[in-house]
């Protein structure tokens, strides 16, 4: 099937699965490039049409993409941390359509959609221009440019980023070596970005306090709780 995908595409059973299923699909079509089937969450009839596609769009499962590979030699696509926030979504669609030449058309199809998304930011910008913020998160060690989204896209005045990686190292899910690595790459990537942002890994109780005496004491207005799965969403 020319021009045609298939996307890993999780929670299927969530409320937001349907919608963001059909601004892609809208986006895509607008390229010309459709969307075949939908997996690992999908239907029958979904894993019956995928060998169809030109291309599996990956997030995490990249066994299930390399043996349809092997099988049906579908292309493998892998999201990047890269493609997130309001430019590394652009990017995300353009990287897709240049595997099918079609890259001069995402660009002008996106042109509209990423001005009301910037009219959408922008407004947003004003709301969150008055308060300073806290972060505290268990995942995005992994994906730092999610944070960055945040502080570029809606101008959030990110004080202090709390990093807890202690449930990472009781999965054993990665190595401490790895940890480490991300660990430093993140301070590292943070001071290029520029942000005026304190940043505490494994914070103890007595750190936590602080940045909550921070908070009530210096204009921290709000501190945002996130512990999100360890995948990339589109």
């Amino acid at each position: 099937m020319d021009n045609s995908i298939n996307i890993e595409l999780s929670g299927r059973s969530r409320i937001s699965f349907k919608r963001r299923l059909e601004n892609m699909n809208s986006i895509l079509n607008e390229i010309g490039i459709s969307i075949n089937a939908t997996l690992l969450g999908g239907t029958v009839e979904d894993i019956k049409r995928a060998p169809a596609a030109s291309i599996n769009i990956v997030t995490h499962n990249r066994m299930a993409a390399n043996r349809m590979n092997e099988r049906f030699k579908t292309k493998i696509f892998r999201k990047s941390p890269l493609h997130n926030g309001i430019n590394g979504i652009e990017k995300f669609y353009i990287d897709i359509a240049s595997n099918f030449g079609l890259a001069g058309e995402a660009e002008s199809a996106l042109k509209r959609e990423k001005a009301i998304a910037l009219d959408m930011l922008n407004k947003q910008k004003v709301v969150f221009a008055d308060y300073s913020f806290a972060m505290i998160s268990q995942d995005w060690l992994l994906n730092p440019h999610m944070v960055r989204a945040l502080v570029d896209d809606l101008g959030l005045n990110l004080k202090y980023f709390c990093l807890n990686t202690n449930q990472l190292r009781r999965m054993h899910v990665i190595s401490h070596d790895t940890l480490e690595s991300l660990e430093k790459g993140l301070i590292q990537l943070f001071s290029e970005w520029d942000f005026d942002t304190q940043i505490i890994v494994n914070p103890t109780l007595t750190e936590i306090k602080e940045v909550v005496s921070q908070i009530c004491c210096k204009n921290v207005s709000y501190t945002l709780l996130l512990s999100f799965r360890l995948l990339f969403h589109y």
